[in-house]
């Protein structure tokens, strides 16, 4: 089932515009819709300028409660009516929220949009509550501390997932998938605006990914093939600087126990490569994207904790940098940490023995 009203507009002159609005939203965030126009001539073509022009795209509402509204954006005293013109082949986004529509209520909202006069069909949106909410992940830098990370939404009903990406009280729709999954945040550096990507797992693949490019007009997940029987992903991926998904992946032996661990690098484009990053099995691994745009890694495992570094760009057959950080055998936990004074990172190691946890720097 398709999780997006793409809506034409029959009654416009060449070129339609496509207005795409996804049929399932969560109270209390404003819903969000794109208009699109496309030149598909060899010609130059001109098309209505939404985003200098909102108060052209009009919003006729009628909430879960069945109060009617129409909504738009105030006309200046003066319009220069400038259209825009598009190059054969070139496409021009339009993004939009709707008005009040972050204090409806749980239910079955319809939505009419009207582009300079041009009306589109109604559409039904079903407003669902947090409850619907079956997971929530955030990843981030351990040298960003402030402000929200994004936070990953995987929103079930009725045996699908939507995935959403939560930023503050805006939300944005990423893609349906037909059972109950729990997706994943990447650790990503918001200052390098690298596409973040998302991960889950699903019955019969256990990694697929999707790259949230806010210039792209489609989004489309991907399995990524893991050429070991029964490897599992067994850790928060990264984003690098590169735009390259990097997640820690472990191997089981053909007799079950694993006995490597992996960083599973797949890029942009989609070609995937791998890189060793331990001969054990790990207890925990925690991840980082450092000030450089590179994965890092640090592995708790039996005998104490190793720290793995991957420069950008992360796809090379170079082996990964790795360090011993720290040599015991009764570590329960890690944690990152930023000690006082530095911006380098820093694991907080958590022993039975110790009221305090042991502060390791980064060996680099």
């Amino acid at each position: 089932m398709m999780g997006v009203w793409l809506l034409a507009f029959t009654a416009w002159a060449s070129p339609m515009p496509t207005v795409t609005m996804h049929d399932q939203w969560l109270t209390g965030r404003p819903l969000t819709l794109s208009i699109r126009y496309h030149n598909a001539t060899d010609e130059p073509l001109a098309v209505p300028d939404l985003s200098n022009r909102p108060w052209l795209v009009k919003f006729d509402t009628i909430d879960p409660e069945g109060v009617r509204r129409t909504v738009h954006s105030t006309e200046p005293a003066s319009d220069a009516n400038r259209p825009l013109v598009l190059k054969s082949g070139e496409t021009r986004i339009s993004r939009f929220e709707i008005p009040t529509s972050q204090t409806w209520a749980p239910g079955v909202a319809t939505i009419r949009v009207v582009i300079a006069n041009n009306e589109a069909l109604n559409r039904p949106v079903r407003f669902l509550a947090d409850d619907a909410i079956a997971h929530r992940h955030s990843a981030r830098p351990v040298d960003h501390t402030v402000g929200p990370a994004p936070t990953v939404l995987s929103v079930q009903r009725n045996g699908i997932t939507d995935v959403f990406v939560e930023h503050g009280d805006r939300l944005q729709y990423m893609t349906r998938v037909s059972e109950p999954i729990n997706a994943s945040a990447t650790v990503v550096r918001s200052e390098r605006r690298s596409s973040q990507w998302i991960t889950w797992a699903t019955t019969d693949h256990p990694l697929w990914a999707l790259r949230n490019d806010p210039h792209s007009t489609e989004r489309e997940a991907r399995p990524v093939a893991l050429p070991w029987p029964s490897a599992r992903p067994c850790g928060t991926g990264a984003t690098v600087a590169s735009g390259a998904l990097t997640i820690p992946v472990c191997i089981p032996s053909p007799t079950g126990p694993i006995t490597k661990t992996v960083a599973a690098i797949v890029s942009p484009r989609g070609e995937a490569s791998f890189r060793t990053i331990g001969s054990f099995a790990p207890i925990q691994i925690l991840t980082n994207v450092d000030a450089s745009g590179g994965a890092e890694f640090v592995i708790l495992r039996t005998t104490g904790v190793d720290w793995a570094w991957l420069g950008d760009p992360t796809i090379t057959e170079r082996p990964a940098f790795i360090q011993r950080a720290w040599r015991g055998a009764n570590a329960t936990g890690i944690a990152f940490t930023t000690p006082a004074g530095s911006s380098s990172a820093a694991v907080a190691i958590e022993t039975p023995n110790a009221a305090l946890p042991v502060i390791v720097p980064s060996p680099r």
